[in-house]
């Protein structure tokens, strides 16, 4: 059987633990290797570019699927220059109060009740600035009406299985099948890993040079 979607992995994923009473468990295991995948991985499918990120304010609110800064420019006026990045304590640092072209960057962390993350600019900008910013986005979580599949899914659909099935070894306890499914897994991601390397790297034209 294919799995080319949500519906298809979910029952892929209850076939091959042969348990007919975890049928409303499995979306919590796919939703938890993606949440494991969020936090491990960084490949060039999860980059996004923005064009039009506006920087109005000392802290700007990260987009909904950032996971970590690439690269930002500023780019109003047709200007282009890097905005650089720096740890949060030395960006204070080196610009603590006054206001203007914003030069550096930081993620500063929870900054409102509901956990938002934000970009704290240094120094604060003067007015409002167009950047694009680069940036790793998380997977776009599957789901059964709206996201019923992904990158992920389309092109490596053998992680989205046995990361799943790893998740729900954790809820069944001991199963003889367990290794079986982490080698599986460890090869899947072993080969998103090196599919990942040569698509960043085969296009630079590296070649040795005589001494």
């Amino acid at each position: 059987m294919a799995i080319t979607t949500n519906s298809e992995l979910n029952t892929a994923v209850a076939n091959w633990l042969s348990r007919s009473d975890l049928t409303s468990r499995i979306p919590e295991f796919i939703a938890l290797f993606e949440a494991k995948f969020n936090r491990d991985m960084r490949v060039p499918q999860q980059e996004r570019r923005n064009e039009s990120f506006s920087v109005n304010a000392e802290y700007v609110s990260v987009p909904t699927d950032f996971l970590e800064l690439r690269a930002m420019f500023i780019t109003s006026s047709g200007t282009r220059y890097p905005i650089n990045q720096m740890p949060p304590s030395q960006e204070s640092e080196f610009y603590s109060s006054g206001t203007g072209v914003p030069r550096f960057v930081s993620v500063s962390g929870h900054t409102t009740a509901d956990g938002t993350m934000a970009f704290r600019f240094a120094p604060p900008p003067d007015g409002t600035y167009t950047a694009t910013i680069v940036y790793y986005a998380k997977l776009p979580a599957l789901n059964s009406t709206t996201q019923t599949t992904n990158w992920l899914l389309t092109s490596h659909p053998d992680a989205y299985l046995y990361g799943s099935l790893l998740e729900a070894s954790i809820f069944i306890g001991d199963d003889p099948r367990i290794p079986m499914w982490k080698a599986a897994y460890d090869m899947a991601m072993g080969s998103l890993n090196r599919s990942a390397s040569r698509s960043r790297w085969s296009s630079t034209g590296l070649a040795v040079r005589p001494m």
